[in-house]
């Protein structure tokens, strides 16, 4: 091998300086490409390859140029022995990167699968991710809500429990008598549950009259009834006797179905204590308004009545059950005697003045049965302790009695009145008949006429009787007894008579027992008595007649 002329070795050696500068540049750059981006593997590869064709071309230029170098230097002898290593050099390095660029295609078929199934595993990650965040956002919401449900169920439970332990006592039996479930109110009442967790039978625990009978609320509610209400249960506690309302309810399982029952002890003794008391006081309130004389009636402040005792009942002729409730104008009708109307509602005149009542005079009850009897009475409001008015009391008399009494009374004035003035007439008429009988009596003894003295002495005989009867009115105007003496009936008889019916044209025939005897009378009270039937016979027949 000769050496080329010097350009062509000159230029062969630039052109190999020049080569061998641009590979050791590509191999930085590429080196810098791969730090950039130090996950991504094909990268690597790249810069693999780079490295591999940047040897190759070294190689080739290192060994192209000490060959020139060699030429130069007139010393081809050492390139002949060198050459060998430096075609197997190139030889090897061509190889290396033919089988580097093989291993190279392989490795990319492979890594752009893996890229396929990472893109692919890309989504099916973020896909799953999605359907990941889709279900922890549910799960966070039901985990939100199991929270909120737990919390709820913690405060109904809290709320339950408050309540179960601050009621009235409360025990939960089951269908074996088993007490199950008991508040603290139950255990402080009825003592503590058994020991050793075993269960108490409800007849062990609060033993009463109604356990093992038909009347126990177990059975009721077996018997399908929904409510039981035992009224009064009484039981011995601590030595002291306690009344109770057990109100017993189904108790049932959460699938409905009947588990025991629930049974509430209310307590009732001081209850029932104020409700005897309250009787009591009622009782001898009855008995004391019983016992007065005068009708009580109260009502309400609507007017409706609420109690009448017994004189009340018997005045109006209503009965206590009768005239409850009903209004105080059905049962207190009362009205005024003179002008027939009735009086206003003692209800409402004690209402609207707020103060004590009374009737006017002349009131008229009248009873159920329509007999009436004059009352006197008043009102008055009812007050409570807060000074309010609650109802009206009314209180009413038979005064029927006493206003017959002070007519009679008043009609025995008008007769005393009566007999004063009639005594004064009588004894001014007695005064004149004294005159006319002494004129009679001179006029007699100078009468010298039979027919004139048998006339002055009739007319002496009836001023005698005028005089009896002016004593007569003498003796009623004194109230005196009459003046007795014994005298002839027949005699008396025969004068009245005569003298009444002188100058009528009636006549008398009398028909009198021969034997009659005297009688001790008062002849002017008699002979009047005479004079009224005579006169009223003789009035009684104006055209004439006979009186027997």
């Amino acid at each position: 091998m000769t050496a080329p002329w010097l350009p062509v070795i000159v230029v062969d050696m630039l052109g190999s300086v020049l080569t061998l500068t641009i590979a050791l540049w590509c191999a930085w750059l590429s080196r810098q490409w791969s730090e950039k981006n130090p996950d991504d593997i094909f990268r690597h590869y790249i810069f693999l390859l780079t490295l591999a064709v940047v040897l190759f071309a070294i190689s080739r230029s290192f060994g192209h140029l000490v060959k020139q170098i060699l030429m130069l230097s007139d010393q081809a002898q050492v390139w002949k022995q060198i050459a060998p290593f430096s075609g197997a050099i190139n030889t090897a390095t061509f190889i290396v990167i033919f089988a580097f660029g093989l291993y190279f295609q392989r490795i990319q078929k492979v890594h752009l699968e893996i890229e396929k199934y990472q893109d692919h595993l890309e989504d099916f990650v973020e896909e799953r991710t999605f359907e990941l965040a889709a279900v922890n956002k549910s799960l966070q919401n039901e985990i939100v809500e199991r929270l909120k449900t737990e919390e709820e169920l913690e405060e109904s439970r809290a709320t339950l429990e408050n309540v179960f332990n601050n009621s009235n006592p409360l025990c939960i039996t089951n269908l074996d008598n088993d007490i199950i479930d008991a508040n603290d109110a139950y255990y402080a009442l009825f003592g503590k549950a058994a020991a050793g967790g075993r269960p108490i039978k409800c007849y062990d625990s609060r033993p009463g009259s109604l356990c093992f009978t038909d009347e126990c609320p177990l059975k009721k509610i077996l018997q399908g009834r929904e409510l039981v209400i035992c009224e009064e249960v009484r039981k011995e506690i601590n030595e002291r006797e306690r009344i109770f309302i057990v109100t017993a309810r189904p108790f049932r399982n959460a699938d409905g179905e009947l588990a025991g029952i629930v049974e509430n002890f209310q307590e009732i003794t001081k209850r029932k204590q104020a409700e005897d008391e309250l009787a009591y006081e009622k009782e001898r309130l009855a008995v004391t308004l019983n016992s007065i004389g005068d009708g009580v009636i109260t009502t309400n402040i609507m007017g409706r009545i609420v109690l009448i005792n017994k004189v009340a009942q018997n005045l109006t002729g209503w009965s206590q059950a009768e005239a409850a409730g009903k209004p105080l104008e059905e049962i207190f009708h009362i009205i005024h005697e003179k002008s027939r109307q009735r009086h206003q509602n003692p209800v409402e005149k004690v209402l609207a003045t707020s103060r004590k009542v009374e009737l006017s005079n002349h009131t008229i009850l009248v009873t159920r049965d329509g007999e009436e009897r004059f009352i006197d009475d008043s009102g008055a409001p009812i007050f409570d302790h807060k000074s309010e008015i609650i109802g009206v009391v009314l209180v009413f008399r038979d005064i029927t009695k006493e206003r017959r009494l002070e007519e009679e009374l008043q009609k025995a004035r008008m007769i005393e009145s009566t007999g004063v003035l009639a005594g004064g007439i009588a004894h001014d008429f007695n005064n004149i008949l004294t005159v006319i009988s002494g004129n009679i009596s001179l006029a007699k003894i100078m009468s010298t006429d039979q027919k004139i003295f048998d006339r002055l002495s009739g007319a002496e005989k009836a001023c005698i009787r005028a005089k009896s009867l002016t004593q007569q009115l003498i003796t009623f105007a004194k109230g005196g007894a009459p003046i007795k003496k014994t005298a002839s009936i027949t005699d008396c008889l025969k004068e009245s008579v005569n003298f009444v019916l002188h100058g009528s044209n009636v006549k008398c025939e009398f028909s009198l027992s021969n034997n009659l005897k005297c009688s001790e009378i008062d002849e002017g009270q008699i002979s009047q008595v005479i004079n009224n039937l005579i006169i009223n016979a003789d009035q009684s027949m104006p055209n004439g007649g006979t009186i027997t």
